[in-house]
């Protein structure tokens, strides 16, 4: 992912709020480090995410299929967004939590 490594690089050229969005947005969509409620740090590994955007990807392209390209941006952003708020609110609801993994 580059977003880390532009964080890394630009650490004193850019505000630290924009470095860390940079950086930790992809643990946000992709993440990796679990704590049960009162339990110890688990990993995820990062591959258990790769068919849930595949399967995204051929149901979102099969569904706009006969769209103009105008809306397929909007719609794909759209997408993209409510899928990570979803999982986000799926994180809440369980018995889980992810935690940031970073210097």
């Amino acid at each position: 992912m580059i977003g880390p490594i532009v964080a890394m690089r630009a650490l004193k050229t850019i505000p630290e709020p924009v470095s860390n969005f940079i950086f930790f947005l992809p643990q946000y969509v992709f993440p990796t480090v679990w704590k049960q409620t009162g339990g110890m740090d688990a990993r995820a590994y990062e591959w258990w995410s790769l068919p849930v955007w595949g399967l995204l990807m051929v149901a979102f392209g099969y569904l706009s299929r006969n769209w103009r390209l105008p809306f397929v941006a909007l719609a794909s952003v759209t997408v993209f967004v409510a899928v990570i708020v979803i999982f986000q609110i799926g994180i809440l609801l369980s018995p889980f939590t992810f935690g940031l993994d970073g210097p």
